[in-house]
């Protein structure tokens, strides 16, 4: 499977040889770039952190406050709130290309 990186909008093959990238990531595994590792999800707090160079707290904390202000916007009608009838697989479907 190819990606494409969002920064040059050409095809990744190789690692990301620019860190300053908004979507760099320390991982070689996913060529150092965060559109590809979050295609293979999901990952554990601890993992995360360890590819964004901070810690797993850090993430949860990140995490707490990202859900706070979704709900705050969903409550204000600033946006929809999406439900879905069977929630997606997207972990089964990646395991597909590994």
């Amino acid at each position: 499977m190819l990606f494409t990186c969002k920064r040059t909008n050409k095809y990744i093959l190789k690692r990301c040889s620019c860190p300053t990238c908004e979507w760099y990531i320390r991982c070689s595994k996913f060529c150092d770039c965060s559109i590809i590792a979050a295609h293979f999800g999901p990952f554990s707090n601890a993992d995360i952190g360890s590819m964004m160079e901070i810690t797993g707290e850090r993430v949860r904390q990140i995490e707490s406050s990202a859900i706070q202000k979704l709900i705050k916007m969903c409550s204000n009608g600033e946006i929809e709130p999406i439900e879905f009838e069977d929630p997606p697989s997207l972990f089964e479907e990646s395991l597909e290309y590994m």
